[in-house]
């Protein structure tokens, strides 16, 4: 049974352009999350998913580099560049993973892959309920899960996605939607990479765990920022692009 983790990455964002490539101590942010990807044991390939577009050769390059396979498609159709990278590679279970999401838990997507395994559902989410920081977000899905929703995901927004079809739709799947642990349950906070304040906030992190030479959890993440809470104050303000999710909950 081949897993593979897919990240969705491109250049092209309006709101923080060529986001991926921005740099805490030499290493563009997205190697951050390849390195924390590379920890789960259960991954047997990592696959980094772009657009066709010139702007993304860049993210070619890197791959590349650091010996990821890597996948174009279009731009838009983000359901179906993942699904097409997904066959082209040959993936059973399908580690859905937004580039936006640097601080990735290595130790959460391994217990999540480790529920997939024991309850063999077509789709199990973190993020659908909000429980869990933003930024950890896990989705995994068979691959015949993730073509049934390529096959008939229609709308702008569906083909945007690839959950909020299966969320849309849950009666037509077996889904699993799991709920942060307790000393995780902090949904208000986010570490994604949505704007220059997410990079300064995710960069003011990263720089302490890498002076102190540590791989941090997320609860590890948490427990600095307990200590440190001004620095939540850094991409409080900043809106999130979740509203069609949010609709459908």
């Amino acid at each position: 049974m081949k897993i593979a983790a897919i990240i969705q990455a491109r250049l092209g964002s309006k709101r923080l352009p060529a986001k991926h490539l921005l740099k805490i101590n030499g290493k563009p942010i997205i190697w951050y999350l390849v390195q924390r990807l590379k920890k789960v044991k259960e991954i047997n390939n990592i696959i980094l998913a772009t657009t066709v577009k010139k702007q993304d050769d860049q993210l070619v390059e890197f791959a590349k580099k650091e010996k990821i396979n890597h996948f174009r498609g279009s731009e838009n159709d983000v359901l179906g560049r993942v699904a097409k990278a997904a066959k082209k590679f040959r993936s059973d279970i399908i580690v859905d993973v937004s580039g936006d999401c640097p601080l990735l838990d290595p130790e959460l997507v391994q217990q999540a892959i480790n529920i997939f395994k024991i309850n063999m559902p077509d789709f199990l989410s973190t993020h659908v309920y909000s429980s869990y920081p933003l930024g950890l977000d896990t989705n995994i899905l068979s691959y015949k899960c993730l073509l049934k929703m390529d096959q008939n995901a229609k709308s702008e927004a569906e083909r945007d996605s690839t959950s909020l079809y299966i969320v849309k739709n849950k009666k037509k799947f077996k889904t699993l939607f799991l709920v942060a642990p307790k000393k995780i349950y902090r949904p208000e906070i986010s570490f994604l990479l949505d704007e220059q304040k997410d990079f300064i906030f995710i960069k003011r992190i990263l720089k302490y765990f890498i002076k102190k030479k540590i791989s941090p959890s997320a609860y590890d993440i948490l427990k600095f920022l307990d200590k440190n809470q001004h620095l939540l104050e850094i991409n409080k303000s900043v809106e999130r692009n979740n509203k069609d999710l949010k609709e459908v909950r």
